[in-house]
């Protein structure tokens, strides 16, 4: 699967209504922060492999990469109380969108080009680029309608938890190409679908 709004807003709004956060406003919410993370991993974010196999050119696919929840929940919370989005529902709201980036990334599908190796794998690596995720939001939260005084305060808080998951996360990318005999090791730039 890729991050298609379509399969990943359920994700986000079945996590907020886990931490009791329901109505209209928690389905705004997740449609935001899906389009948002659609729309910032398709040109935002910046995969690098690191590869050993065989010498040679090869394009590398990979399904699912892991971000530890423990990461990304405690990145979100640590992002909204700097936003200084506090209060009694703050803390589960961070929770929630955290859980279900872990879950949205776990359908996320990589692809990339290696110049060093033709046959073998890739270790992902992940590289948040914070000039893009914050327009990326703020542009997703007023698209689902979340115009309000502290909307964009929200887009920029969601934008960088997001942002400082993403180092944690694991993935591996399978290469295939013009091999050879050789033993070889790389590297690879590539994206996430």
């Amino acid at each position: 699967m890729t991050l298609n709004p379509s399969t990943t807003a359920p994700m986000f709004l079945s996590a907020l209504t886990s931490a009791s956060i329901i109505g209209q406003g928690a389905a705004q919410l997740a449609y935001a922060c899906a389009s948002g993370l659609q729309a910032y991993a398709s040109f935002g974010v910046r995969v690098f492999t690191f590869d050993v196999g065989t010498v040679g050119s090869g394009i590398g696919v990979g399904s699912g990469v892991v971000i530890p929840p423990p990461a990304a929940t405690g990145a979100m919370i640590a992002a909204f109380t700097g936003a200084g989005i506090v209060g009694t529902h703050a803390a589960p709201t961070a929770t929630a969108i955290g859980l279900a980036l872990c879950q949205a990334m776990s359908q996320a599908v990589v692809q990339s080009n290696h110049a060093g190796v033709g046959v073998g794998s890739g270790v992902i690596q992940l590289v948040p680029n914070p000039g893009a995720s914050v327009p990326a939001f703020i542009t997703a939260f007023t698209g689902a309608g979340l115009v309000g005084v502290s909307s964009a305060q929200m887009a920029t808080a969601v934008a960088i938890g997001v942002d400082s998951s993403l180092p944690s996360a694991k993935g591996v990318v399978a290469i295939s190409g013009a091999g050879s005999l050789y033993p070889g090791s790389g590297t690879g730039i590539g994206f996430l679908l």
